[in-house]
């Protein structure tokens, strides 16, 4: 899971950029599942999950997401861009891995 810390006064803007990503996602059709997931715990904290079904599976997708947006928005450049301005909104990213055991569930 990656944990987005976001700047104060970029949630509208962040809102819009991550409309642009995950239409592309979306209609590109990007192999992985996702949710983003907002906290309201009094920081200003996004969250991403991507579920993998093993380590394998986090390997490196055929298509990076870059070249997938650079397609769905037919530039490279508009890709970039809206890359660089969804890096602008945070001010800390970080991620985490959990695994799930199933000794240890009930």
């Amino acid at each position: 899971m990656n944990t987005y810390k976001l700047k104060l006064g970029h949630g509208e803007a962040l809102e819009k950029d991550k409309k642009i990503i995950s239409d592309a996602a979306k209609k590109e059709n990007w192999p992985y599942n996702w949710l983003w997931y907002d906290r309201v715990n009094g920081t200003l904290e996004m969250s991403l999950a991507i579920p993998y079904m093993n380590y394998g599976a986090m390997a490196p997708p055929e298509i990076k997401f870059s070249k997938l947006l650079a397609k769905h928005l037919d530039s490279p450049k508009k890709a970039k861009k809206v890359l660089q301005r969804w890096s602008s909104h945070f001010d800390e990213i970080s991620y985490n891995i959990y695994i799930l055991r199933e000794d240890l569930s009930m």
